[in-house]
Formats: C-alpha cells, sequence, structure tokens
C-alpha cells in the first residue's frame, strides 16, 4: 500500500502548514486508507518484534549465496545490492564502473527461473516476512546455481 510520510525534528517540523508557513503536499500523504494499512503494519511489527531477526536471517542466507560466487554485497538488515566488480563500492561512480553485462545475464537467469530481482545494480533488493524459509531457500540455490552455468552465458 503505497504512502508518503515524512517528519523530522520539532523545530522544523513547526514550520509545516498548518502550524507554519510551509505548505506540503502530495498524492498519497495522508490518504486514510494508506495510513490505515502503515498503521496496522506497525502495530503487527510492534507484537512481533522477532519478524526483524526472521528478515535479517533469511537476508543473510541470500548474502551467504552470493558471497560464495564473488560477488560484492553491500547490506544492512534486510536492504542489499549485489554488485558485479571486484572494487570497493561506496557511490555512484563506482557502481557505474561495475560489469553491467554479467548483471545483466544474471537478472535474465533469476527471471528464467522465476525470481525477480532489482533489474539494475543501482537498486537494491529488500526481504521481507512475505519470503518464506522455503522461498529463501530455493532462491539461494538458484543463485548458488548460477556459478555453474555462468562461464556458458
Amino acid at each position: 500500500m503505497p504512502l508518503a510520510v515524512y517528519g523530522g525534528r520539532k523545530d522544523i517540523m513547526s514550520c509545516v502548514a498548518p502550524v507554519g508557513a510551509v505548505y506540503q503536499a502530495g498524492t498519497l500523504s495522508g490518504n486514510p486508507i494508506a495510513v490505515t494499512a502503515g498503521i496496522e503494519t506497525l502495530k503487527i511489527l510492534i507484537e512481533n518484534p522477532e519478524i526483524y531477526s526472521q528478515i535479517d536471517k533469511n537476508t543473510s542466507i541470500l548474502e551467504k549465496a552470493y558471497k560464495q560466487l564473488g560477488l560484492l554485497t553491500h547490506r544492512v538488515g534486510s536492504l542489499m545490492s549485489v554488485f558485479f566488480t571486484e572494487k570497493p563500492v561506496f557511490n555512484y561512480n563506482d557502481v557505474a564502473t561495475c560489469d553491467t553485462n554479467k548483471f545483466a545475464k544474471y537478472f535474465d537467469y533469476m527471471l528464467k527461473n522465476k525470481i525477480y530481482v532489482a533489474p539494475s545494480q543501482f537498486e537494491s533488493m529488500f526481504v521481507s516476512v512475505a519470503h518464506t524459509d522455503k522461498i529463501i531457500e530455493q532462491t539461494a540455490d538458484i543463485i548458488s546455481e548460477y556459478d555453474t552455468i555462468s562461464n556458458k552465458l
């Protein structure tokens, strides 16, 4: 459910209308259905904090599969990026030097195996609670098999 939200320190937020003089608007800002969905999601997360450790564990499994192929990964919790390079990646210019042809072959391989990953090295993947242990295991297996066939692509 799309939702537009932002926040900040009280002194900054007090500048925004209706209290302050700065007007802010957005297509999804304050949408009652989206806000309700967001509140209910937060309630579920508060009542089930183990969700975070489960997602972190599953992302770690995928990260390990990528690293076993010698690929560079950057990960924070459930957010992860995979890069086809041997150089460190810190910014846009570093990502721009990655092998996009190899990434395109990897993307096609994953898609042919019914795994949809971010279609660009300039994007990240997000693991969620919807990704079950079975799905994560299958995905890790498909990633691991890529090494075996990647030389043939």
